[in-house]
């Protein structure tokens, strides 16, 4: 049984990420947040959803999100590794991936600020793919001490 918890960062909030992009602490996200935290339960999965909506399939569940809060500039929500077949493997390479949205929303063309206006899931993604690239770099340089000590 895992069911391991933990608190991890989803986005980073007034910082351009790699894809140009800036998410903003704004009024629109607050109540994202707010009705998010209302759902009883949402899971999440490994890698993007394949449906192109960003809904989550079941059999591919790995964990749920849960208490998503805004803390600095940050976005921070609870993880629970569920006892899944997907979420043994996820477990199992927790050190490989990042927690990230998968939301409905808008950009602007002339600035990249990002506008969330419904958040479906934090979906589990591979390190590589981050589009932050602090913590992507952070990361890997723990990795690289970890593997340097053994």
């Amino acid at each position: 049984m895992i069911n391991k918890s933990f608190s991890s960062t989803l986005i980073i909030l007034e910082k351009k990420n790699l894809n140009d992009r800036i998410y903003t602490n704004n009024e629109s996200l607050k109540a994202a947040i707010k009705d998010f935290n209302e759902r009883p339960i949402v899971y999440g999965q490994i890698n993007w959803p394949e449906d192109g909506r960003g809904d989550v399939t079941l059999s591919k569940a790995s964990h749920t999100i849960n208490n998503v809060r805004i803390v600095n500039n940050k976005v921070i929500g609870d993880i629970t590794i569920l006892n899944t077949v997907h979420g043994r493997i996820l477990n199992k390479n927790l050190h490989n991936y990042v927690f990230r949205s998968s939301s409905i929303g808008s950009v602007d063309p002339i600035n990249n600020i990002v506008n969330i206006d419904r958040i479906k899931s934090f979906d589990a993604i591979e390190l590589d793919d981050d589009p932050f690239e602090d913590i992507a770099e952070i990361r890997k340089r723990k990795m690289l001490k970890i593997k340097n000590k053994c």
